[in-house]
């Protein structure tokens, strides 16, 4: 089984399943037509540019064998652009399981997300920052991230909080417990490599939280501004536990993949 990834991770071949990767910026229908895929797969990125239709088009038209699948990782926020761009693919793979009612389609499956890597820091005992989140705020479409930071800053004067996606790992590692806010019902990447980066994770409360197997045992989740204090205080003299190899085991994109496509092969939806 051949997939060709689009995406800005580095697949890894796995399994059953021989991979190759692209990018917009290495993109060559000549070398999709030399690896001669069974599968397209991408994996979305909401931002300027990154949009495949016209290359899914294009590569369709070269190999009318090939099947095509897309991860949709933000229908919470691009609801009426999913509806649309999932028309182009086969298959259409959706992160936030309660959404997946919106998209009208015959091959509809949840594909929850993931730690983004194949590797994860080095675990450490002790930490830089007892409290802290890694993550955009103070920016247009976030407000109630940015007013949740601050009421976090309000209760805990040394809350770490920084946007920093160049060492996002190496940022993580240095904190203790870890808060995370769902943006609208979405469980976010955050998630899973908070768990990865050795954190105790404290984030709100969304459905597919309670979806994924072991994951619920993993965190803690929170209603409301006090149950969030309630947590935190009484983990402050709590050692992480570390959840590295379970990350590394069942919730890389590797894993997503395989499973992706299980559900391609079989049809039916598969369980995490």
């Amino acid at each position: 089984m051949k997939v060709l990834w689009l995406g800005l991770e580095q697949m890894s071949t796995v399994g059953f399943i021989e991979t190759k990767t692209m990018n917009k910026g290495n993109y060559s229908l000549e070398e999709v037509k030399r690896f001669n895929p069974d599968i397209i797969f991408e994996r979305e990125f909401n931002a300027d540019g990154m949009s495949w239709e016209k290359e899914i088009k294009e590569m369709k038209a070269a190999l009318p064998h090939v099947k095509t699948a897309v991860w949709l990782i933000d229908t919470h926020v691009r609801k009426d652009f999913h509806k649309q761009y999932a028309k182009n693919f086969d298959y259409v793979f959706m992160a936030i399981s309660h959404l997946m009612h919106e998209i009208d389609h015959p091959n509809r499956f949840w594909l929850p997300l993931c730690h983004t890597a194949n590797f994860v820091p080095e675990f450490k005992t002790t930490r830089e920052h007892e409290l802290g989140f890694i993550g955009r705020f103070n920016a247009p479409f976030l407000e109630n991230r940015t007013e949740f930071i601050k009421k976090v800053k309000e209760m805990y004067p040394d809350f770490y909080a920084v946007t920093d996606y160049n060492n996002l790992y190496e940022n993580m590692s240095k904190i203790k417990i870890m808060v995370n806010l769902s943006y609208n019902q979405d469980m976010n990447f955050r998630t899973f490599e908070a768990l990865a980066c050795g954190n105790i994770l404290v984030t709100s409360t969304v459905p597919d939280l309670f979806k994924v197997s072991g994951l619920r045992e993993r965190i803690f989740v929170f209603n409301d501004y006090d149950e969030l204090k309630e947590i935190v205080d009484s983990l402050k003299d709590k050692t992480p536990i570390n959840h590295q190899k379970w990350i590394l085991d069942h919730h890389t994109p590797e894993n997503r993949l395989i499973s992706a496509v299980k559900m391609i092969i079989t049809n039916q939806q598969e369980d995490f």
